[in-house]
Order: C-alpha cells, then structure tokens, then sequence
C-alpha cells in the first residue's frame, strides 16, 4: 500500500481540496453516489475519506484540451 494510501481526511480537508465550504461539501457532495465512500471510525464523530480516493474523483472532472 502506498504512503498516499493511508492519508485520511476529514470533511474541511475535502471542502478545501473543492475551493467550498464544509457545510457545502456535506450536503452536496458527500452524498453523491459516484464520490467516494466515507468511513466511520468507531467513536469517532468525524467521518474521514482517504485522499487519494478524493483526489482521483475531482480529477476525473478536470477538462482536458
């Protein structure tokens, strides 16, 4: 497994990585049925989503020329 792997974040790491607000990205984005999976630590209260799962979602929107 690579190191980019285990990077996790939380809902302020994927609002900022989209340029929205946390409050925005819970409601609009974090729904959505293609964006990837939460994952819910036990007796966490802050869902996390690994990074680069993230990061490859935003990428397939990227337009290319």
């Amino acid at each position: 497994m690579k190191k980019e792997d285990k990077t996790f974040w939380t809902a302020e790491n994927c609002a900022e990585e989209l340029g929205i607000q946390p409050a925005t990205f819970l409601r609009n984005y974090a729904p959505l049925p293609n964006f990837p999976k939460r994952i819910n630590i036990p007796k966490s209260r802050r869902p996390l989503w690994r990074a680069n799962e993230v990061i490859a979602w935003v990428g397939k929107y990227q337009e290319h020329a």
